[in-house]
């Protein structure tokens, strides 16, 4: 038996991108995608020239090029007096459910790391308020604090993630004065800027249509932008909130940027800034405490309000993030 693929019906044409033709003639070979082992294989075929039933996952490449994961199980045929003489093979994409699954795992390995190094050092400055030097109380005070702080913003974007992910976050859509909102937000940090020796203004625009929006959640996107703009901006440097009214693809937008002249964003990170749990090299360099959650809550709730998030910047000049929001009225 060679294995000689002689029939494949039309899902499985669809699947893998090969016609019948094409097919007919080839081995499943035709599907190989170099990730399997040798002894993969050879003990596939041990089992299956065995007559016994195969069942198992593989990843298989499609005539495109790109793989795909398979469930996969293939059914000795025998004749009439039980010799064996061919195979039946049924596979399901399963790619989606692998997907999943990786997901599943990277988030619950990143969220492990994130939890444990300031659990660690809650321990390790708890133990030092016990037994350390008396006249460093007050910077054991101050670092339990931070820690106990960076925990809660943790658990709170872990939170907030899981009620936008399972549709418990509901969204109350009302026209909203954003200028309004955008002047409330600027006040509320003017100290904290000047503190790190910033200029934090916001730049207006005139008769401003109101946003459809949950104010909450929006006020919720726009700090989450605001704080990362303060936190990759060097000293002396400077931050403008901006409001304006735009027409885009035939549509009319609401929108509103943070622009910094902070460090930027290399070109080959942009892609994965909205990732979840992805901090670039400036996080990881400056040592800036965050989950890498804040830009993807960022833009699932601009999504989920039928607008966009877009980003431009260049490297060592700044970032300009843009939220494009649906006006109240057309």
């Amino acid at each position: 038996l060679k294995g000689t693929i002689q029939y494949i019906n039309p899902a499985t044409s669809a699947l893998t991108g090969y016609s019948l033709e094409e097919a007919l003639g080839q081995t499943p070979r035709l599907w190989k995608s170099g990730v399997h082992p040798p002894e993969f294989y050879q003990a596939m075929w041990r089992t299956i020239l065995a007559g016994r039933v195969w069942r198992g996952e593989v990843v298989n490449r499609r005539k495109d090029g790109t793989l795909y994961d398979a469930a996969l199980t293939i059914t000795p045929l025998r004749d009439e007096q039980g010799n064996l003489v061919g195979f039946v093979g049924i596979q399901n994409d399963i790619t989606h459910r692998k997907e999943v699954e990786r997901l599943k795992d990277q988030f619950i390995s990143n969220v492990s790391h994130e939890l444990r190094t300031p659990l660690t050092n809650l321990k390790l400055y708890l133990t030092l308020l016990e037994r350390g030097q008396p006249e460093k109380q007050r910077y054991y005070l101050t670092t339990l604090q931070r820690e106990a702080e960076r925990l809660h913003y943790l658990v709170e974007n872990l939170l907030s993630l899981s009620r936008l992910d399972l549709g418990e976050a509901e969204i109350s859509r009302t026209p909203t004065d954003v200028n309004v909102l955008v002047r409330m937000l600027v006040e509320d940090r003017e100290a904290m800027a000047a503190d790190r020796s910033l200029t934090l203004e916001a730049d207006l625009a005139e008769d401003l249509p109101y946003a459809l929006v949950d104010r909450p959640m929006i006020e919720q996107v726009l700090t989450n932008l605001l704080t990362n703009a303060m936190n990759y901006t060097p000293g002396g440097g400077k931050i403008v909130v901006r409001t304006a009214k735009r027409e885009d693809e035939g549509r009319s937008w609401v929108t509103i940027s943070i622009e910094d002249t902070g460090v930027g964003i290399p070109p080959d990170e942009r892609p994965y800034i909205f990732d979840r749990f992805y901090r670039g090299e400036a996080a990881r360099r400056s040592g800036v405490p965050g989950t890498g959650l804040g830009l993807a809550i960022c833009k699932e709730i601009v999504d989920r309000h039928g607008g966009r998030i877009t980003v431009e910047s260049e490297e060592g000049k700044g970032s300009t993030f843009t939220v494009w929001l649906v006006p109240a009225w057309s």
